[in-house]
């Protein structure tokens, strides 16, 4: 016998359309307030939570020690990769206000 099911297969779909929708809007407007990198960095590492929790929730599958080892990896990865960024990119900026300092005292 074959069961009427209460939802469309679509409806997933659906689901992770406006989730993602959902996402853009709210990296819009985070963009809007604070810097890009710090934003970016915090994005890709929470994109795998994200995916954990879907598949926990949507496909009702249990993440296997390898998988969850390698998202481990990854997220340090990418936050340790952000991290030295970031102080590369306030070094940087220091090294310019300096040199702008420098030069608006020796115009003096």
């Amino acid at each position: 016998m074959i069961r009427h099911q209460k939802y469309s297969t679509t409806n997933p779909f659906l689901q992770l359309c406006a989730l993602t929708l959902l996402q853009q809007i709210c990296m819009f407007t985070a963009l809007r307030f604070v810097e890009a990198l710090p934003a970016a960095v915090t994005r890709r590492a929470f994109d795998i939570l994200l995916a954990f929790a879907l598949q926990l929730l949507w496909f009702r599958q249990v993440p296997g020690a390898v998988s969850v080892l390698g998202s481990v990896l990854i997220t340090a990865t990418v936050t340790l990769e952000g991290a030295r960024k970031h102080e590369r990119v306030k070094e940087e900026k220091r090294r310019r206000e300096a040199e702008a300092e420098k030069n608006a005292e020796s115009q003096v």
